[in-house]
């Protein structure tokens, strides 16, 4: 009964993560080029996501908030 359980918790977690993963990359590839300040953001990003697989899109997360962040305060003076 514990492993059956632990099993179904591993199962739902991994789930969970995946579209984490996925809804956090279809949020990068909508971002324009312009909206990234550097020139081959959009590309680095992409490498981030295939080389740091597990905690790339904490990464984004973190990142697209500090700079909508800051794109709303520059907006509003």
């Amino acid at each position: 009964m514990g492993m059956g359980l632990l099993a179904l918790t591993l199962v739902v977690l991994s789930i969970v993560y995946v579209y984490l993963w996925i809804t956090q990359l279809v949020q990068l590839m909508v971002f324009r080029d312009n909206d990234f300040p550097g020139r081959n953001d959009k590309t680095l990003w992409l490498i981030i996501y295939i080389v740091f697989i597990p905690l790339a899109p904490f990464i984004f997360m973190w990142w697209k908030s500090v700079y909508l962040h800051v794109q709303k305060m520059e907006r509003n003076g």
